[in-house]
């Protein structure tokens, strides 16, 4: 991903969680999820599988990420 695309990307979620009123907390979780990904490149590398369809992809995410905001939850999947 560009560093143009990216940041695109962190202006709209940052948009709707100030939208939302959700910014603290976004912001909270984004920085977790940050430090786990960063730890654990198995994150990366099975979410970068090419034999794994987008649904499972999704699946995948749904359940390493289950507690953390819907707003969020959304903008991983994309």
């Amino acid at each position: 991903m560009t560093n143009e695309v990216a940041k695109e990307y962190a202006i709209a979620l940052f948009d709707i969680a100030l939208e939302k009123n959700i910014l603290d907390k976004i912001t909270e979780e984004l920085i977790i999820l940050t430090e786990i990904i960063n730890e654990d490149n198995n994150i990366t590398k099975l979410l970068s599988h090419p034999q794994l369809s987008k649904v499972e992809k999704k699946e995948i995410v749904k359940k390493i990420f289950n507690s953390v905001n819907q707003t969020l939850l959304n903008f991983i999947y994309v």
